[in-house]
């Protein structure tokens, strides 16, 4: 490049779905004319199965050395997937109890999880057991989620029928399972009672989110918090598919 000018760098890393992946700024790198730069640009990336170095030194010595997650497999060990967000009580203009309901499974795990057949269950071994068996293109990618939903929500990727599992406005245990229930992945219980502090605590037209800072700490009550899942103008506000912004952070 001209020597004897600033540059602004920019680098961004994008998955084919358009969704960025990791990028960077700097904004005054000063070239000297007739001399060359070595920088050093650390990248803040979405995911944190993702790491890249990149050091660019003499022209034909740049080094660029990135890690990509891992393959993909179904799921094999407790907490590979887990429960990350939670609609149980939606208001009237979500649909209601009857077709709004959903929850959202993130993948914790360095690969993409294969979650066809795993079945959501709740309150398992008691007379009002109900479940939801994940369908065939059940995928999930490193550091995203899968949202789960009645037929009302338009962004679910697995659509659950009228008569499979719904979730109760009060209390219940959920439970992520895979290999015919001999894998099991998480568990949750939620509560309209604000003492249990054992359960994540549920509002009728409020979305429970699990806090991104306190992913290893799902089981405590403060993993979770409430937020509105509409904004001030109306727009819809939770971030399904994601674990990021959750709470404001």
């Amino acid at each position: 490049v001209p020597g004897d000018a600033e540059y602004a760098v920019s680098i961004a890393l994008w998955d084919p779905s358009g969704d960025t992946l990791a990028k960077a700024f700097k904004p005054d790198l000063r070239v000297p004319r007739g001399e060359n730069v070595a920088l050093v640009l650390p990248l803040q990336f979405a995911s944190s199965q993702l790491s890249l170095v990149m050091t660019v030194g003499e022209p034909g010595l740049t080094t660029v050395v990135l890690s990509l997650p891992g393959g993909r497999r179904a799921p094999a060990r407790f907490g590979d997937a887990v429960f990350s967000e939670l609609y149980p009580v939606p208001a009237a203009e979500d649909g209601g109890d009857a077709t709004g309901e959903w929850l959202e499974l993130f993948n914790r795990s360095a690969d993409t999880l294969v979650l066809a057949g795993c079945q959501i269950v709740r309150d398992a071994g008691t007379s009002a057991t109900m479940l939801f068996s994940l369908p065939s293109d059940a995928v999930v990618a490193p550091g995203r989620a899968l949202v789960v939903g009645r037929s009302g929500v338009a962004f679910a990727q697995a659509t659950i029928g009228s008569s499979a599992l719904s979730l109760t406005n009060t209390a219940a245990r959920l439970e992520l399972a895979c290999a015919a229930g001999s894998v099991r992945l998480d568990t949750l219980r939620y509560s309209t009672t604000a003492s249990d502090t054992l359960a994540a605590r549920i509002v009728a037209g409020k979305v429970t989110t699990l806090r991104p800072s306190r992913l290893g700490a799902r089981h405590a009550a403060d993993a979770w918090c409430l937020s509105s899942p509409r904004g001030t103008a109306g727009e819809f506000a939770a971030t399904p598919g994601r674990v990021a912004g959750g709470c404001g952070e």
